[in-house]
């Protein structure tokens, strides 16, 4: 039961780490189209 929640938090940190690039790539694009207008 341990691990189970151990294999869990790691899963949902992954997820975290996935979201906030993914995040972090569309701001980039937003950045960049705004200083092109």
């Amino acid at each position: 039961m341990h691990t189970h929640t151990r294999i869990t938090a790691t899963r949902n940190a992954i997820r975290c780490r996935i979201n906030k690039t993914l995040l972090g790539f569309e701001n980039c694009l937003l950045f960049w189209r705004g200083r092109r207008s």
